[in-house]
C-alpha cells in the first residue's frame, strides 16, 4: 500500500514539474517577462490537478488494461478529453457563479481564466503515461 502511494506521489511530483516547465517554455514564446513567474506560480497551481489526473489516470489504467490497450498516446488522448472536458464544465460552473449565462460571458471567462492552462493540461495528459511507464 506505501508503495502505491509514494509511486503517486512521485508522479504526481514528475508531472507537476514537467508541466511547470512547459509553461515556462510556453510563456516565453509568448510573454518572456512572465516565463519566470510562470515557472513559479505553476508549481502549486497545478499540484492538486496534476494530482487529481494522476489518481483519474490510475483509475483509467486498470480498466484500460483489461481492453489490452496499452499505446501511450491512446492513454493520452483520453486522458486530454477528460480533462477539457473538466476545464470547461469548471469554465461553465465560474460563470453560472459569478456572471449572467450567456455564451459570450461562457467564452470571455474561459479565455480569461483557462485558456492560458491548456499547455499544462495537454502536458499533464501526455507525460503522465509516459513516466508512469517510465518508472514502473
Amino acid at each position: 500500500m506505501l508503495s502505491i502511494l509514494v509511486r503517486i506521489i512521485v508522479l504526481t511530483l514528475l508531472a507537476d514539474v514537467i508541466s511547470c516547465i512547459v509553461m515556462f517554455l510556453f510563456y516565453v514564446m509568448i510573454d518572456p517577462d512572465m516565463a519566470f513567474l510562470a515557472l513559479f506560480l505553476a508549481f502549486g497551481n497545478l499540484l492538486i490537478p496534476a494530482f487529481i489526473a494522476v489518481l483519474i489516470f490510475k483509475l483509467l489504467k486498470k480498466k484500460m488494461t483489461l481492453m489490452n490497450t496499452t499505446s501511450i498516446f491512446f492513454k493520452a488522448a483520453i486522458l486530454s478529453v477528460i480533462f477539457f472536458i473538466g476545464i470547461c464544465l469548471w469554465a461553465v460552473i465560474d460563470v453560472l457563479s459569478y456572471t449572467s449565462p450567456s455564451l459570450e460571458n461562457l467564452l470571455k471567462d474561459f479565455h480569461a481564466e483557462f485558456l492560458g492552462w491548456l499547455p499544462a493540461l495537454f502536458s499533464l495528459a501526455l507525460f503522465i503515461p509516459i513516466m508512469d511507464r517510465k518508472t514502473n
